[in-house]
């Protein structure tokens, strides 16, 4: 949980301080806790939290372009 929270707490960072240069770490840790839910049979939660900062920094094209490599690579969750 704390270690969930520091990551959040970092994505937010990034992108809120629009740290462009570092938006594919915050995909990376994005999905890592993501990957993390769904590992654990939460799957939707892990979703719904990627969801979420997309709409949060829906307005943060390069972000949303790096969410979607991320998504590919994961493969276990979607970016529409």
């Amino acid at each position: 949980l704390a270690a969930e929270k520091a990551a959040l707490k970092r994505v937010d960072a990034i992108v809120s301080e629009k740290h462009r240069q570092s938006y594919w770490k915050a995909a990376q840790l994005l999905f890592s806790v993501a990957e993390t839910y769904w590992s654990n049979g939460r799957a939707d939660q892990g979703q719904r939290l990627v969801s979420r900062f997309k709409e949060k920094y829906n307005r943060h094209s390069a972000f949303k372009a790096e969410l979607q490599k991320a998504a590919k690579k994961s493969k276990l969750f979607s970016v529409l």
